[in-house]
């Protein structure tokens, strides 16, 4: 990743399919666009607010895997991403770049965490946000960030009032509102790279279709069983 000689931590761009087509949505994709103008200094906040980075997305140096980061995210027992951006975030000074160009493709699922609002991994991945913000909120050294973490984790244990006391908050939307046309510019590079991801998208399925269908393949692995 030649970006990281410019960079400590990165994000990129990803082609959204769900079964065996890309998402051409255009309202899919603005939720990654406002990732456009994040900077380095809003990243720690923003990694309590709200997912700064994708998690398949998110690319940093190895040197900050280190037994502070480890022993930070075994705090958990589901979620990562969060915790990993925020703790290397807070420990050093890490430079941030966003990548438009797309680098992979996403599969979008209604059985993952982010879609399926119940069941034993969603009440699994809500117990380590509760537990995040609650960290967050007791030892962050910015006032702004325990309080944004604060409401969180009330929030996340039920009172909905929270929600709309969340005052910091406010100030992300509207820097959002203010930088637009930066995640304008996003969503149209992105979807102009979808066309490509689905002929890629078709070429890993017709791969698929022929390695179930050769000589030698288990015979417990059927044309309904994907790769």
């Amino acid at each position: 990743m030649k970006q990281l000689d410019n960079c400590d931590i990165m994000s990129a761009c990803y082609g959204a399919f769900y079964k065996d087509n890309i998402m051409f949505d255009r309202k899919y994709y603005i939720s990654l666009a406002c990732r456009a103008h994040q900077t380095d200094r809003l990243l720690r906040m923003l990694s309590v607010a709200r997912v700064p980075i994708d998690g398949p997305t998110m690319i940093f140096k190895k040197d900050y895997i280190d037994n502070d980061l480890i022993n930070f995210i075994k705090r958990f027992k589901l979620i990562e991403d969060r915790p990993t951006i925020y703790h290397i975030i807070s420990q050093h000074n890490a430079k941030y770049l966003m990548e438009s160009q797309i680098m992979m493709l996403y599969q979008v699922s209604e059985k993952s965490v982010s879609h399926n609002k119940k069941g034993v991994t969603y009440n699994t991945a809500l117990s380590d946000l509760q537990n995040f913000f609650k960290y967050c909120a007791n030892h962050d050294s910015s006032i702004i960030v325990r309080a944004i973490a604060k409401c969180h984790q009330k929030r996340f244990e039920g009172k909905k009032i929270y929600k709309y006391l969340n005052f910091p908050y406010y100030f992300i939307i509207i820097n959002d509102w203010l930088h637009r046309k930066k995640s304008d510019k996003l969503i149209e590079n992105v979807l102009g790279q979808l066309d490509s991801c689905q002929k890629h998208l078709d070429l890993l399925n017709h791969n698929v279709d022929e390695y179930i269908n050769s000589e030698g393949v288990n015979e417990g692995f059927n044309n309904n069983s994907r790769i």
